[in-house]
């Protein structure tokens, strides 16, 4: 992204967790709607790198689009 006022640091394991450190490893570049998404446990990453959304934002009318997927 070419505007980083727009990009966030978030952590995968929160500070204020006894595994939460604040390093690159532990961190994610987020746009800030994401982040905001992530904290509230709309979407997820698995340890794998597959993201995940929340099954009820799945479902909900009308659909949420991801625009175009190969």
């Amino acid at each position: 992204m070419k505007h980083r006022e727009l990009l966030d640091a978030a952590h995968i394991i929160p500070d204020n967790m006894p595994e939460g450190k604040s390093t690159i490893e532990n961190g994610l570049s987020l746009c800030k709607l994401h982040h905001s998404a992530y904290d509230a446990f709309i979407i997820g990453v698995t340890p794998d790198y597959i993201i995940q959304v929340r099954a009820d934002i799945l479902e909900e009318e009308p659909p949420l689009s991801f625009g175009h997927l190969p």
